[in-house]
């Protein structure tokens, strides 16, 4: 396996367009001669070429499949170049980036994600993830969930990839779910996927109709959220929190359209208070009576719509709730 200046160097000119080949292989399962044409503006002539000269120099990683007119990802392959998961699943969601390759690319200016880690998702574990998205299949594998399963073994079929702005997550239908009274679409984080079994196996086993994104009521329900600065915060505090979500000065109201699937995420990594003015009062009157005042519980926006929200949720029979 060669990292992207060794590459460079043996391939030259190809270097490029193989390190494109072993992208789609490995994370996609699947390359045709239209995805490298594209990519690289080349005739059809010339994209057959790159393709079998890719195929001489990795016999072991894709063959024909004349049923879907495609090279496909070979149970043998062997990484011609190095992936890091997070680079892999960034390209996934924003194209292909010769530039990311390198662990010395040149930015225009200096950058460095601060919260990096090198080993929180598992290479391997994603790619497989992500091609069974591409190609509408189950994985089998071990999960640790927060909701206190803890370790559990699960059969999901994964849907589409996310970022929070923290983690990299993906939607997946989870046929291991047992309770009706749950959504079967949830949300897994990749770094959190411990253990995958052999996935060969789960081609058999397809993605069904009912298992689709289109199946999800979550999914494909849009949600108004009327939010208002916490009466909590100070006009300090209101000021940076204006400053941070592009807010006008002077303006203590967002008005955003969301998933009801996000409104948990949102609920979190926003901090809005989501109670009543009946729970906040007995809350108030708890914490008072504990001598516990000043351990409120810190928000930064509160929820001015939350029966509209209810109503819609329930009407187009959500399992999200408020």
């Amino acid at each position: 396996m060669l990292n992207y200046d060794e590459l460079k160097k043996k391939y030259k000119n190809n270097a490029d367009r193989f390190a494109y080949i072993d992208f789609m292989l490995r994370f996609t399962g699947t390359i045709k001669r239209s995805d490298l044409g594209n990519q690289f503006n080349l005739s059809d002539a010339s994209a057959s070429k790159v393709l079998a000269a890719y195929n001489d120099a990795c016999p072991l990683n894709m063959r024909y499949d004349h049923s879907i007119r495609s090279n496909i990802l070979k149970s043998s392959y062997e990484p011609l170049i190095e992936w890091k998961a997070e680079v892999a699943l960034g390209m996934l969601a924003n194209g292909f980036n010769k530039n990311k390759l390198s662990d010395h690319s040149n930015t225009v200016i200096p950058y460095e994600k601060v919260t990096s880690l090198p080993d929180q998702m598992k290479v391997d574990t994603v790619s497989a993830i992500t091609r069974a998205i591409s190609n509408g299949y189950p994985v089998f594998c071990e999960y640790y969930s927060k909701s206190g399963k803890g370790r559990s073994k699960r059969e999901l079929v994964p849907l589409q990839i996310l970022n929070d702005g923290e983690f990299w997550l993906f939607r997946a239908y989870d046929r291991s779910e047992t309770d009706v009274s749950r959504n079967p679409f949830k949300f897994f984080n990749f770094s959190r996927v411990l253990k995958l079994e052999n996935n060969q196996a789960s081609l058999g086993f397809k993605k069904q109709k009912h298992e689709d994104l289109d199946s999800d009521p979550d999914w494909n329900v849009e949600i108004p959220l009327d939010l208002k600065l916490h009466e909590d915060r100070n006009e300090k505090e209101r000021e940076e929190i204006r400053i941070d979500f592009g807010l006008s000065s002077g303006t203590d109201q967002l008005f955003v359209l969301k998933r009801a699937a996000f409104l948990w995420i949102l609920k979190n990594k926003w901090n809005i208070d989501t109670r009543s003015p009946e729970q906040i009062k007995e809350e108030n009157k708890r914490l008072e009576k504990a001598n516990m005042a000043g351990s409120k519980k810190y928000y930064k926006f509160r929820l001015c719509n939350l029966d509209m929200i209810k109503v819609l949720l329930e009407t187009n029979d959500c399992y999200e709730r408020f």
